[in-house]
Parts: C-alpha cells; sequence; structure tokens
C-alpha cells in the first residue's frame, strides 16, 4: 500500500508541476501533508490544489473561503470496473462553499451537504447525498451566477419544503447537466428553480416518489426524465422540449407536439435497468431516447455535449490496479494498469 500511495503521488506531481499541490489523507501514515481538510484549505494559496484521497474516515466539515480545487477519487468504486484500486472515497458531511470561493472547482468528492454562497463555481462528478428531511442536499442559497452542476449523482431524502437541488432567489446563469437527481419524498419536488431565478438544465434524470415532481421558472428543459408516478411539472416562462416522463405532462401546441415531448413513457423500455447504482441509467439497445433529443443527441445522462461518466472519475489518471508481493529481496515484479480519464 505504501508503493501504491507512492507512485499516485509521483503521478499527481508530474501532472501539476505548474500548481501548488497538496495531499490530504486522514489515514495515519500515509505521508500526505495534511490530515485535517481544513488545514489543508487554510494553509493553500488561492489557485491550488488539494487532493483528497480515499479513505473509510469522514473528513468532516470545511469551509471554502478562497479559490481552490479540490478532487477526490470519484463514489461508487468497487461497483463499476476500472476506477481505483481503493473504494475509499473522499467523504465530508459537508461543504459550504462561503464568499471568497468564486472560481472553485469541486470533483470526485462524497458529500452529505454542498452548499454555494459565491459565484463561478463548478461541481462536477460528484456524489451529494443528503439525509436530512428539511434541507437540500446541493443548495444554491440565493444570487449566485455562473454555476455550472454537472455529471453528479444527487440523491436525498425529502419530506420537508425542500428539494435535493434547490435554487433560492436571485440565481442566474446555472447550468444543470447531465445529472441523477432523486428525491425520495412523496408530493415534494426534486428540483426546485425559484420564480426569481433561471437555470439551463438539459440531459438530467430527475427521479422521485409518488406525486412528487419539478418545479421550474424561467428556465429550459430540454433532453431530461421524469421518473415520478403521479408526478407534476410546475412553474411558469419555461422551454421544454425532447423530455420524456411517466406522467408529468409538458406544456403542448394543439395539433400535435411541436416540442417532441413524450408522457406516459416505461422506463423499462429505455434503461438498462441492471448493473452499477449509475450504470443502470444507460440507454439499452433500440432505447427509444437515443438520437431523440434537441439537436439529434440522446436524452438522459449519458447523451449530450459532456456524457455523465461512472463514478465520478476525476479529469486526471487513476490507477485501478495495482499488484505486488508483500515483501522479497532484489527485483521484485509490480502491476500497474493506469488508465487516463477525460
Amino acid at each position: 500500500m505504501k508503493k501504491l500511495v507512492l507512485l499516485l503521488s509521483l503521478i499527481i506531481i508530474g501532472l501539476s508541476a505548474q500548481a501548488k499541490v497538496y495531499r490530504l489523507n486522514n489515514n495515519p501514515g500515509t505521508g500526505a501533508q495534511f490530515s485535517s481538510a481544513q488545514a489543508a484549505h487554510d494553509s493553500c494559496h488561492a489557485g491550488d490544489t488539494i487532493y483528497v484521497e480515499g479513505t473509510t474516515i469522514s473528513y468532516g466539515t470545511l469551509n471554502i473561503t478562497k479559490k481552490i480545487n479540490l478532487i477526490g477519487p470519484g463514489y461508487f468504486l468497487a461497483q463499476n470496473p476500472q476506477t481505483q484500486v481503493s473504494s475509499g472515497t473522499a467523504y465530508f458531511t459537508q461543504i459550504n462553499c462561503n464568499a471568497g470561493s468564486a472560481g472553485s472547482y469541486l470533483t470526485g468528492l462524497d458529500v452529505v451537504y454542498l452548499i454555494i454562497y459565491d459565484n463561478n463555481i463548478i461541481i462536477k462528478r460528484n456524489y451529494i447525498r443528503g439525509t436530512n428531511n428539511n434541507a437540500p442536499s446541493l443548495y444554491l442559497f440565493g444570487n449566485n451566477a455562473n454555476i455550472l452542476i454537472i455529471q453528479n449523482y444527487i440523491t436525498g431524502p425529502q419530506t420537508g419544503a425542500y428539494a435535493p437541488l434547490y435554487l433560492k432567489p436571485g440565481c442566474s446563469n446555472v447550468t444543470i447537466s447531465n445529472n441523477y437527481c432523486e428525491g425520495t419524498g412523496a408530493g415534494y419536488p426534486v428540483l426546485y428553480v425559484d420564480p426569481a431565478s433561471s437555470a439551463a438544465i438539459t440531459n438530467n434524470i430527475f427521479k422521485g416518489t409518488t406525486n412528487a415532481g419539478v418545479t421550474i421558472n424561467n428556465s429550459t428543459f430540454n433532453n431530461n426524465f421524469i421518473l415520478i408516478n403521479g408526478g407534476s411539472i410546475s412553474g411558469s416562462g419555461n422551454s421544454m422540449h425532447n423530455n420524456f416522463s411517466i406522467s408529468a405532462a409538458f406544456d403542448t401546441t394543439t395539433g400535435g407536439n411541436p416540442n417532441h415531448n413524450h408522457i406516459s413513457i416505461n422506463p423499462a423500455n429505455y434503461f438498462l435497468g441492471f448493473g452499477s447504482n449509475d450504470g443502470q441509467w444507460k440507454l439499452k439497445a433500440g432505447s427509444p431516447a437515443i438520437g431523440a433529443g434537441y439537436n439529434g443527441e440522446d436524452c438522459g445522462i449519458f447523451g449530450g455535449f459532456d456524457p455523465y461518466i461512472l463514478s465520478g472519475i476525476p479529469t486526471i489518471p487513476s490507477i485501478y490496479f495495482f499488484a505486488a508481493p508483500s515483501s522479497g529481496s532484489g527485483t521484485l515484479p509490480v502491476h500497474v494498469k493506469i488508465k487516463s480519464n477525460k
């Protein structure tokens, strides 16, 4: 394991020769510069990168007040092939992107709650899994601009006032693309965009329990799936094209379906339905959603310009296989497999 950590460190250092890079690992004896996420953040300078190594120990709560790149190993690592040697995740109970965090980039993390207070932030390829019935999993706290939410796996057991993905008033130029978003509270929205906010919402899957739905305003809503029995779409000022829904009706024009929205679908006809938590949402052969998007692309999270990546693997090389003798002398055989990721 020490050989593995050293090899991974050399790869990271080689990739980041032009930026200050820190290793964060809360397991004792790993040789990382930091074991505390907050201490790592407080010690780095704006624009630096913190590689958060996967463990079985929570990194707790992190308050971000400067521009940083926070990169974890991904999630569902034991479920999908060729991910990481270790299945441990960069697990946080909460991350707050506070004032001063503009320009930050968060990827490959496993977070219970993520709250955004600033602008110009990228949230990409994270598992965000809220556990409190009365709190959003991913919360744009209001007056947020230029926020990119892409390729995330978002869940929440909401039975209160908040959706798992929630935008308060004043949010603008928000992109919500290629995310899986699931709520488990009957009768409550899975996605909420306030009437004083707007977003571009494309190639997502919104899944919920009976009579849940999505509430959006002033937004484009294209190439999405709404997998909710008895679900509804509420709000105003929206443009909705090429979406698929179990039951939620879309705005249509008399005399056909010019916006190419589809209701009363059977998900079994569209998705693989087996495999990993996220892999099951790949379109099956012959799916009616293949090529059915707004510009001829596939609908759902694996379609569009920037498709979902299994396990949220970040865009750096990963070691997915490592084998070496536990002891010996002289020349020892070591077998390493490394994959570049985009």
